[in-house]
């Protein structure tokens, strides 16, 4: 977005343009009067692009309103987006800690079994 300060500097240029093409209209040269009038509205039309919907000209077309609010969608829902990639990472690392976990449980629970069917072997003969 423009700031403030450069939309101030494009009025004043562009008022200098239109300044210097009015003294080249009193001094015959309509040509390059034009062309400062040309370049001032331009500029003007630059300084105030984010106030208009759309802009056709030169063969462009631009609707800059439904543009903005498009780019802000995509912010939000990329926002969304790292939020929940980082939801999910989080409960990926608590499921592999539990994983973890029960097998160290599942491992010794199995070492119990072996030895009390050890066991059991021994006291049946």
């Amino acid at each position: 977005m423009i700031q403030k300060m450069q939309v101030g500097l494009l009025w004043i240029v562009a008022g200098i343009l239109i300044a210097l093409g009015g003294l080249l209209v009193f001094g015959d040269k309509v040509s390059a009067s034009a062309t400062c009038f040309t370049v001032a509205i331009l500029l003007l039309l630059i300084a105030h692009i984010d106030r208009l919907e759309s802009f056709k000209g030169f063969g462009i077309e631009a609707k800059t309103r439904a543009l903005r609010e498009t780019i802000s969608e995509a912010e939000t829902m990329r926002n969304q987006i790292g939020t929940l990639t980082e939801n999910l990472q989080s409960f990926k690392a608590e499921a592999d800690a539990t994983k973890l976990e029960m097998d160290s449980i599942l491992a010794s629970m199995k070492s119990e079994v072996d030895r009390a069917k050890r066991m059991a072997r021994r006291t049946q003969f």
